[in-house]
């Protein structure tokens, strides 16, 4: 999100993975960011700006994710077919994306696209697909090098199955065995020792909050941090690399 903005709506979308809804923040222009949050577990202490907050409980966070990745199942099922926009969205609650920049740039580097009555209409190509998300994965392994202290020293088998790990969290089984293909890595081949970040207390937000009630203001460490300058390791999947 965008530095100093903390404003957009709450909506519940099917993830890309297993098709489950699951809580998504959509800013003004259509972005998506997951929201996850990270339970108590082991005694833990974080930085926030400055100051170091010891035993913080538990955490929500808005992950940004590239809205190419949740429409990829809609493209999937109808990568025969040329649709519009309209068509591709039909009653899907993902229609919320389809004023989304990101989206329409990305869209023409994954699909073919055909001109019909002055709409645009496009079908996906998994060719074109499968460069598109080699330029993630290469982008998402490079982040890891430079950002997760816990894999220095490893070798490019090490981060290759660490970041490919991670990336198919946001990817259907099917594009998943695609990629998977093409960069020469077998799931079977993966040791559950490559996945050093402890997620047993990280969790998607499954269920809408029946109700948000206001609570007394008090002291808190938690001072209010801008975000310019902070990075995510999940933050590749909002570049747009040669787009």
């Amino acid at each position: 999100m965008k530095s100093g903005s903390n404003t957009g709506e709450i909506h519940r979308l099917p993830h890309p993975k297993f098709g489950r809804p699951v809580l998504f923040m959509i800013d003004k222009e259509g972005n998506p960011f997951e929201l996850m949050k990270i339970e108590q577990g082991q005694k833990r202490s974080i930085f926030v700006g400055d100051s170091v907050v010891s035993d913080p409980g538990a955490i929500l966070l808005f992950l940004p994710v590239h809205p190419l990745f949740l429409i990829l199942p809609l493209l999937e099922e109808s990568k025969e077919t040329f649709l519009s926009l309209d068509q591709l969205f039909d009653e899907s609650p993902l229609k919320l994306l389809s004023n989304s920049e990101k989206l329409l740039k990305a869209l023409p580097l994954v699909t073919e696209c055909e001109e019909s009555k002055g709409a645009k209409k496009f079908r996906l190509n998994e060719d074109q697909l499968v460069s598109w998300l080699k330029i993630k994965f290469a982008s998402l392994k490079e982040a890891v090098r430079t950002n997760v202290l816990s894999v220095g020293g490893r070798g490019d088998v090490f981060l290759d199955h660490y970041s490919m790990g991670i990336l198919s969290d946001y990817l259907t089984p099917s594009t998943d065995k695609l990629l998977r293909s093409h960069l020469l890595l077998n799931k079977e081949d993966e040791i559950k020792e490559y996945s050093l970040i402890d997620t047993s207390t990280r969790k998607r937000a499954f269920q809408q909050p029946k109700k948000i009630v206001p609570t007394k203001k008090r002291p808190s460490k938690f001072a209010q941090v801008a975000t310019t300058g902070m990075q995510s390791l999940r933050t590749f999947f909002g570049k747009k690399p040669n787009e």
